[in-house]
């Protein structure tokens, strides 16, 4: 089961109170049961309580061995079975010792001085214990006495042990946290590392250049996220460095594009000045052609210019910031102010709408890519006359703005660039006269930062349509 880091931590915390515990319980389970049979076993039975209640068992004992024929080896034989050294046996008739076994203490007069002859009596000092009693046997009385030293486990060696119990229950204590911090932190490390080293390694990869590099991690655990966003970082990364080369390429292609375009028309105004300064028109006529040739160059130049400003405003400045428009009102004002002046160049356009929600463009730039598609359309009319058909409608919950011309259209495989700044689908630019490439460019830029879509394909008609979606 594989768990996530949250729960090893739980764990961990968890096992770090148990295992100390279980430690100390079964250590302390372990001592009581050493002690508990130390205590129990038969080198202790002749302590204070086991000594006084054995005590009349042991002198029925010591009868026994007075009715046989030899009583002071059986009493000797008694206290070896009974395992304890310390045991004395005397007994006694008539006030004089008639039989002894076992080792005499010098304690033992100071017990019978206390005891003082009397029958049934148990008295005791620090070190010693004695009991004395009266046996009838074969019609004789005897005075039994017996003497046992305290084999209990003395109190000061108790104490010993228990402290040395506790003391050891400690360092049992102590050694447990320490190994169970480190075993359990290394259960839980080991999973936030070897994540870790997947992401520095990736880091590594991409600070190479790899922008290919994708971290492949199946854990279902909180790294799993950091990891995803990671992959889809360096996705985005390629991507945005794609674009910079395109950006960049095309950029390169706007420069050259600018370049030529420019230079060809200014090529012309300066062999025309150049003429006038020569004189070599020496007439007013000449003169005035030559000045109007100028004039038209530097149009040219201008309207480059001011294309070429457009394409370089940021997609904020060319969405008009909070400006809008509404397109059915402005390309029937569009119509109505231009219309007649592209009928007199060859150019037809018509109309078919309805009221569509407001586009946020400024009317200039709204105004700006109508200009450039029907220029385009004049531009590439087939015959004297051409026409342009305006469609305005609403799909799907969007604006979509649709422009048909009758011209020549364009080859198929120039489809795809026809938006591209510069491109031309005869590739000569060895004139103006027929473009420069800018117009359609404009159109999508102007489109894209009004949040639209533009694309090109061939109609019916044989001609081109242009097709922008908001």
């Amino acid at each position: 089961m594989k768990m996530t880091i949250k729960k090893r931590l739980a764990v961990s915390n968890l096992l770090m109170l148990l295992i100390p515990v279980g430690v100390v319980l079964v250590a302390g389970l372990l001592f009581l049961a050493i002690l508990f049979a130390a205590l129990s076993s038969d080198v202790f039975r002749f302590g204070e309580e086991r000594f006084y209640d054995h005590k009349d068992e042991i002198v029925g004992l010591v009868g026994e061995c007075l009715d046989s024929d030899s009583p002071e080896d059986e009493l000797q034989d008694l206290i070896l079975s009974a395992g304890q050294s310390e045991l004395r046996i005397a007994v006694a008739e008539s006030g004089s010792i008639l039989y002894e076994a076992g080792t005499a203490d010098a304690s033992d007069e100071e017990l019978l001085a206390m005891a003082a002859g009397e029958d049934g009596i148990f008295v005791s000092n620090a070190v010693r214990q004695l009991y004395t009693a009266t046996l009838v046997r074969g019609g004789r009385e005897y005075y039994v006495m017996l003497f046992c030293n305290y084999s209990a486990i003395p109190e000061q060696a108790l104490e010993t042990a228990l402290a040395s119990m506790v003391l050891g229950l400690i360092v049992l204590v102590v050694v447990s946290i320490i190994l169970a911090n480190r075993l359990l932190s290394r259960f839980v490390f080991r999973k936030i590392e070897r994540p870790l080293d997947k992401l520095l390694s990736g880091a590594r990869e991409v600070a190479s250049g790899n922008l290919d590099h994708r971290i492949e991690y199946g854990e279902a655990d909180e790294f799993k996220p950091a990891i995803d966003e990671f992959n889809t970082m360096t996705g985005k990364l390629k991507h945005s460095v794609e674009l910079l080369k395109d950006e960049e390429a095309s950029r390169q292609m706007l420069i050259v594009g600018i370049t030529h375009d420019i230079k060809s028309p200014l090529t012309s105004v300066i062999g025309y000045v150049e003429g006038l300064c020569d004189g070599v028109a020496d007439t007013p006529e000449k003169q005035s052609h030559y000045l109007k040739v100028i004039r038209k160059k530097c149009d040219e130049i201008n309207a480059l210019v001011t294309k070429m400003i457009v394409l370089t405003k940021s997609e904020y400045e060319l969405s008009g910031g909070n400006e809008s428009v509404l397109p059915d009102a402005e390309i029937r004002a569009f119509i109505a102010a231009n219309g007649d002046e592209y009928r007199s160049r060859g150019l037809r356009i018509s109309y078919a709408g309805e009221e569509a929600p407001p586009l946020k463009i400024s009317a200039a730039d709204f105004a700006r890519l109508l200009t450039n598609i029907a220029d385009n359309s004049l531009k590439y009319k087939n015959g004297a006359e051409g026409r342009l058909q305006i469609e305005l409608r609403r799909a799907e919950g969007k604006t979509v703005l649709s422009f048909a011309d009758d011209g020549q259209g364009v080859a198929e495989e120039y489809l795809p660039h026809l938006f591209e700044a510069f491109y031309r689908a005869d590739r000569a630019r060895t004139s103006t006269e027929s473009g420069n490439g800018l117009g359609l460019a404009i159109v999508k830029k102007i489109a894209s930062a009004a949040g639209g879509e533009v694309s090109a394909r061939n109609n019916e008609q044989g001609g081109l349509t242009v097709r922008a979606v908001f």
